[in-house]
């Protein structure tokens, strides 16, 4: 499996390098799918206070993180940094190196601030958190803030092989990430108590680090002890960095949103938010961010090359491609919320009211996804134009809008309304960031007779046939999830995934039959790969035999 996906990575193309990180990025989740459930079993009901204090704990380091590093970085890092490869590769590595040395050195300085800082800091994110359980959210916050050091070194070497266009090495690190927080909740929380959670956390840290390391060093990187601060490509790298500090990602801000808000709301809710976002990210991380990552440096190399035509091509191109994913499996959210949560979380400590206020934030949060999907990309886009500053507005707008509607709607509906706000608010940033792309592209494409009408009404009927096949696919599922429920005690983990398989696979036909019909091109893929696979299994038969 391996080596196909290292002959898919030399011969690249979008789709291919996007099937590469969706495929890691579902090993990740699928650790991830391992991850939570022990989390809810292990914490549910009375202990669910544990997951707050938790989830809490990681705000601040994650703020930083995703302030200064995660996406940031690569938005200023990447484009600068193949231009020298073209150009000037020893020029290049300099910059590598200066720029390594930087963000852990900077990075370092603001942790141990933040460190010195913590209760005050830790109060202004949950007020609503007294006693023993603020004092145990500090103290897990402090051990958190290794992880923003480790992962800005992490970074330098994820991007280095983005930029390389090697997906494979970077792909795998989320997973060992994961498996880190696993062994803290498997075999240090016992002996250490929540301070062994976080030791899982620093250890899977680390090993997002050392994983990537040697195929880093492979693609060119190798470590100077120089901090060149006169270097004009720095200077131009830091022109977008800056601006793009404060375009933080709208889920990002929603997380903080939640925390503030849901540590006034009943315990768990900050818990409950969490889950429902960790299930819901899922496609988004498949589709959504592998689709973004993949496209990225098309994008820099086409706006590099002045080459309009091969950028408003990649831009649809993608938008299509995330569309035919998101959009059905927003239907399914909606539509298998309760079942996919009682499968999977439903286990152990956690209760029955914990598993109906997850699944309600979880049917709040699907509106967005298609959302959330495309919010990736089209930022990336911006980047890859060398615009940072639009994003930046854009975001900074979402971000109130998303702060009010949830304070407004949590006084109502609790833990559900801070996911109505969020994805009310999360519409609203991709309909503005598209429409002032779509602007920019318009008149840049103009002046190199490059005409975006077609691009639109291709666009336009190919998201209407996926709408079409999406609720047909959401009545068969609907009435074959009511079919089958006489058969089956749903009561009972096996039928539960029965009705719930049987349900979901009838609707998936259903919408590979209609795209088919259609004449949608992801579907024709999809129908060769199963061919493909049924064909394998049909030529060992004589081996069975």
């Amino acid at each position: 499996m391996l080596q196909r996906l290292k002959n898919l990575e030399s011969n690249f193309t979008i789709s291919k390098a996007a099937l590469i990180v969706g495929f890691f990025t579902f090993l990740a989740k699928l650790v991830a799918f391992v991850r939570d459930p022990l989390f809810s079993s292990k914490f549910g009901g009375e202990n669910i206070y544990i997951l707050d204090i938790y989830n809490a704990a990681f705000r601040i380091p994650d703020f930083i993180s995703n302030l200064l590093i995660l996406g940031t970085l690569a938005a200023a890092f990447i484009p600068i940094y193949i231009e020298l490869v073209v150009k000037d590769k020893e020029h290049a590595g300099r910059l590598a190196s200066t720029v390594f040395n930087s963000v852990c050195l900077g990075i370092s300085l603001i942790c141990l601030v933040t460190f010195i800082f913590a209760r005050p800091f830790t109060h202004l994110l949950v007020p609503g958190f007294g006693g023993a359980i603020f004092d145990q959210t500090v103290k897990l916050t402090r051990l958190f803030l290794l992880s923003p050091i480790i992962f800005g070194a992490s970074s330098i070497f994820t991007n280095i092989l983005y930029a390389n266009k090697k997906f494979i090495i970077a792909g795998l690190a989320p997973l060992f990430y994961n498996l880190g927080i696993i062994f803290g909740v498997l075999f240090l929380y016992d002996s250490y108590g929540i301070m062994g959670l976080g030791y899982g956390v620093i250890l899977g840290a680390a090993l997002h680090l050392l994983i990537q390391l040697p195929s880093a060093i492979a693609n060119g990187f190798s470590w100077q002890p120089i901090l060149d601060f006169k270097d004009l490509a720095l200077r131009k790298m830091l022109k977008l960095y800056i601006p793009r500090i404060f375009s933080l990602d709208i889920s990002h801000i929603s997380l903080i949103v939640s925390t503030i808000i849901g540590s006034h709301l009943a315990s768990g809710s900050i818990a409950i938010f969490n889950l429902a976002n960790n299930l819901h990210s899922v496609p988004i991380g498949i589709f959504g961010i592998s689709f973004a990552i993949a496209a990225f440096p098309s994008f820099s190399e086409s706006f590099a090359r002045k080459d309009e035509q091969s950028f408003v091509q990649t831009l649809y191109k993608t938008i299509f491609q995330i569309m035919f994913f998101a959009l059905p499996l927003s239907v399914a959210f909606l539509l298998y919320r309760a079942h996919i949560v009682r499968l999977y979380l439903g286990h152990g400590n956690f209760t029955w009211e914990n598993t109906i206020l997850t699944f309600s934030v979880l049917g709040a949060l699907s509106f967005s996804l298609f959302s959330q999907s495309l919010t990736p990309l089209l930022t990336r886009a911006f980047y890859g134009r060398q615009n940072t500053i639009i994003p930046v507005i854009i975001n900074l707008v979402s971000m109130v809008l998303n702060g009010s509607l949830a304070y407004v709607f949590a006084k109502h509906y609790g833990v559900v309304g801070l996911a109505a706000g969020f994805s009310i608010a999360s519409i609203f940033n991709t309909i503005c960031l598209f429409i002032i792309l779509h602007h920019m592209l318009s008149e840049s494409s103009a002046k190199n007779g490059v005409s975006l009408g077609e691009y639109d009404k291709n666009l336009i009927i190919r998201i209407f046939k996926i709408l079409t096949a999406s609720v047909l696919m959401g009545g068969v599922g609907y009435l074959s999830l009511r079919l089958l429920e006489p058969f089956v005690n749903n009561e009972t983990f096996v039928g539960l995934f029965l009705q719930t398989g049987g349900s979901a696979l009838l609707a998936g036909i259903t919408f590979l039959a209609a795209a088919l019909i259609l004449k949608l091109k992801p579907a024709e893929n999809i129908m060769n790969l199963i061919k493909r696979i049924f064909g394998f299994f049909y030529r060992l038969l004589p081996f069975w035999n």
